[in-house]
């Protein structure tokens, strides 16, 4: 349990034939963004202390580019996921679509004709955080077996996140599959990104992750403070950034005070009404 993870939590699945990971990835984008429009009116969002663009046109890069980018290493295998996590992860702010997995940990992703080290793989990070996972799906019993006895050695081993041996899937998969793509978005995550919270527990009902300092379930992660005689509101987010929006009347402020979601009102009341600056 942590900010970011909860036990019992809501996942939206999905699945198309003779669709693969660009579909996914395309439908994905177009829908968030539809989403973020018709929840907040606009499609950006603050996240984090990050002003987050979730309009088309997202960021779709390799993982493997995106590690030799930053530390000037081709890798592959269980060492790219390592450097990936260690250097890479935190730093996706904007949409980012990263693609190409290693075959290591993605038992269940059709391996790409090109490299097969690799897969038809892909996760969506926004403000340094995962927020779905998608997959060519791999429809070769063949190479399911294979990969499941793989995983099963890593089992033995003491990794507790290696897929068991499905046999009821294998013997589904020689009746055949078409070619399909799968896509899986975490709902509670996504709640969190469109109403400017950094902890899960400000977005399901019955939170297990209690807060470290006693404070009401409505605490966003930003403070807010006002200048009336100037009509300006500072907002000071817990992960260091200050923003300031100018020209804010009493009035708004006085129902910011009182509204059940700090962040949500910020998004639809505050941002796009008012001249925004970020002082640092």
């Amino acid at each position: 349990i942590d900010t970011t993870h909860n036990p019992e939590f809501t996942m939206m699945e999905l699945y198309q034939a003779f669709a693969d990971y660009h579909d996914m990835m395309d439908l994905t984008e177009e829908m968030i963004g539809e989403i973020a429009q018709a929840v907040n009116g606009t499609t950006t969002t603050t996240f984090n202390g990050h002003e987050i663009d979730l309009a088309k046109g997202w960021r779709r890069a390799t993982m493997q580019e995106l590690v030799k980018d930053k530390i000037g290493l081709e890798l592959s295998g269980m060492p790219l996921i390592e450097a990936f996590e260690k250097h890479i992860e935190e730093t996706l702010i904007q949409p980012t679509f990263v693609m190409d997995f290693p075959v290591e940990n993605s038992p269940l992703a059709k391996k790409k004709n090109e490299d097969p080290r690799f897969t038809y793989r892909f996760e969506l990070f926004v403000g340094g955080s995962e927020f779905g996972n998608a997959f060519s799906e791999l429809n070769d019993p063949i190479d399911q077996a294979e990969r499941f006895k793989a995983q099963m050695k890593e089992r033995a081993k003491g990794d507790d996140e290696a897929q068991p041996y499905d046999a009821d899937y294998i013997r589904a998969l020689q009746f055949g599959l078409a070619p399909t793509g799968g896509l899986g978005i975490g709902i509670d995550r996504l709640a969190m990104l469109l109403t400017g919270q950094n902890s899960i527990r400000e977005v399901i009902l019955f939170p297990l992750l209690k807060p470290e300092f006693a404070e009401s379930s409505s605490a966003a992660s930003f403070t807010p403070n006002y200048n009336a005689a100037e009509k300006k509101l500072y907002v000071q987010w817990k992960s260091g950034p200050v923003y300031a929006y100018y020209g804010v009347p009493k009035e708004t402020y006085a129902e910011m005070q009182k509204a059940p979601s700090l962040g949500k009102f910020l998004n639809t009341e505050i941002k796009g009404k008012f001249e925004e600056e970020k002082l640092f």
